[in-house]
């Protein structure tokens, strides 16, 4: 699976299927966790290579991100109380609270110094990132980077279709 493939099906259209079904919790993890990997698939080093993740995380926000993430980054806030745990624990810290409320329009603003993510915007925010880095890919014809193990998510995703179809 080449990586603008994995953006298109994984990234893109497998978050919003998680959200359209009602499973925006886990879209929010994914979400959290598929900044690191656009950070990870910009830079000019292996998907694979040891002690990124912060730098990784940084580079997406700043590159692809609304400028209110960076500034939300600074001293490595974000991925201290959102991305390290949500990654490690499967929740974000107590001074983050993620909203579904359509009406609020709140995204990313503190209220009693709690910062307020709203999933939608989080999702909107995550595809027009997503989208920067596939016009980024197309400008960097070398920057392909293996993503392993594509062969079974795809068997996965094939099988999940087939099984819709069938209903």
């Amino acid at each position: 699976m080449t990586n603008k493939d994995f953006i298109n099906k994984i990234i893109i259209n497998e978050i919003s299927s998680m959200i359209d079904a009602g499973f925006q919790y886990f879209a929010f993890i994914l979400i959290t966790q598929s900044i690191e990997t656009l950070g990870a698939i910009i830079d000019n080093k292996p998907l694979k290579a040891k002690s990124q993740s912060k730098q990784r995380f940084a580079s997406a926000l700043y590159k692809l991100f609304p400028g209110r993430y960076s500034f939300l980054n600074k001293n490595n806030w974000l991925y201290d109380k959102l991305r390290n745990q949500v990654v490690h624990v499967l929740y974000p810290s107590s001074s983050i609270h993620i909203i579904n409320n359509k009406e609020d329009k709140s995204h990313l603003q503190f209220e009693n110094n709690i910062l307020k993510i709203h999933i939608y915007d989080y999702y909107k925010d995550l595809v027009n990132a997503a989208e920067k880095t596939l016009v980024f890919l197309e400008k960097k014809d070398n920057l392909e980077k293996e993503i392993p193990f594509c062969f079974h998510i795809e068997s996965l995703l094939n099988s999940a279709n087939e099984q819709k179809s069938d209903h």
